[in-house]
């Protein structure tokens, strides 16, 4: 049973209100009903905001506990827990104002080329004096999930006019965060267990060493699989779905003549969504555990009175740990050959460049993933 001066704890709540986004110029006109034909008929009309939903009710907790489990100061165990929230980006709202039916739509054209379904092609011999492009059709026969569509970047809602398609964990969240530092002072010199010199010569060579050290344990982030294929709307891909009724097992395992770890084998496990199907939730998958440890070997030599040397080697991700990426990061490809998309080549592939460990910007400003070492002579006086 802890005494109550060695354990302490702090409280509090953040809360966050964000309003919907609306327009500065004029009202936005928003659907009346889900435009995927489920409630019939959809009509556009004017509105204050973009949504209804404030999250006035976004209250996250804080919660800190210290604790000291042998008295004193010398050890000391931190633990904290908290819930943040992810407001919608200001962008996703921007990117509905821009093909609102009714206040702009477009089309692509190429002179004696193709041009987008229900545009009209561009006549030969084609002069903006003529009154071009105004002369030209509006189009037609565009059904409405086709206007209203995020852009082609794959980490965009799957539809902007539902997002709740779209609720689920942060892309930075991380359930479990563990941060230690430790001091050891090495059992070396006068007074010590081990090596206890009775010359004052060599007990300043062997004696007043100090070992430190920094760990991180953090668990993975989520991701999403994807179909590769516009399964909901025009312009976004849709998620994959399962085959079965269990989550596929997403852990390492390497796959002779492949670089790097693989989380999946195959994409059997998965299957595009029916025609108007936006796939399966988002992030259900969790991206690898990242752990790193650095430490320092140091010892200050005291020359007079006034004047002492400290001398220190440093080695950040002493241990040369590689911390894969989550596969919707993986530097192996991008887009249509992005290492979570089930038609990809690279699918299910951990590759080829790891996490840089935030600490080594002390000697590089963009980090590096592997070891890092260096040695440091400090004179005071």
């Amino acid at each position: 049973m802890a005494h109550p001066e060695e354990f302490h704890y702090d409280y509090g709540v953040r809360w966050e209100f964000n309003t919907p986004a609306s327009e500065s110029g004029q009202q936005p006109y928003v659907p009346n009903v889900n435009i995927n034909g489920s409630q019939g008929p959809v009509t556009f009309v004017k509105s204050s905001s973009w949504w209804q939903r404030s999250n006035w009710d976004a209250f996250a907790p804080r919660l800190g506990l210290s604790w000291s489990p042998f008295g004193g100061d010398k050890t000391a165990i931190h633990a904290g827990y908290g819930i943040s929230f992810d407001p919608i980006a200001t962008y996703e709202a921007a990117a509905a104002a821009n093909f609102v039916i009714g206040v702009a739509a477009s089309c692509t054209a190429t002179t004696y080329g193709s041009t987008t379904p229900g545009c009209q092609s561009v006549p030969a011999n084609t002069r903006l004096s003529q009154g071009f492009p105004a002369f030209l059709a509006p189009p037609t026969g565009i059904l409405p999930s086709s206007l209203l569509t995020p852009s082609a970047d794959l980490d965009t809602a799957i539809d902007n006019n539902n997002l709740r398609l779209d609720r689920g964990r942060a892309d930075f969240d991380q359930t479990h965060v563990i941060a230690l530092t430790w001091i050891y002072q090495l059992p070396f010199g006068t007074g010590k267990p081990l090596v206890n010199p009775s010359s004052r010569a060599l007990n300043a060579i062997v004696g007043g060493w100090s070992l430190q050290g920094f760990n991180s344990n953090q668990s993975g982030e989520p991701y999403s699989i994807l179909s590769g294929a516009k399964t909901n709307n025009f312009d976004s891909n849709s998620r994959a779905v399962i085959v079965g009724n269990s989550l596929p097992s997403s852990s390492f395992q390497n796959v002779p003549g492949l670089l790097g770890p693989v989380a999946f084998t195959s994409a059997s496990a998965f299957a595009l969504p029916a025609a108007g199907g936006e796939g399966e939730g988002r992030n259900l998958f969790n991206g690898p555990w990242f752990w790193d440890m650095d430490a320092s070997l140091s010892k200050t030599f005291q020359v007079t009175e006034k004047v002492k040397i400290t001398f220190r080697m440093d080695a950040f991700n002493a241990l040369n740990h590689a911390n894969f990426r989550k596969l919707s990061a993986a530097t192996i490809g991008s887009g249509a050959n992005a290492a979570n998309n089930i038609p990809s080549p690279n699918f299910g592939r951990e590759c080829c460049t790891t996490i840089a460990t935030t600490t080594t910007t002390a000697i590089l400003s963009n980090g590096e993933p592997y070891r890092i070492a260096q040695m440091v002579l400090q004179v005071a006086f």
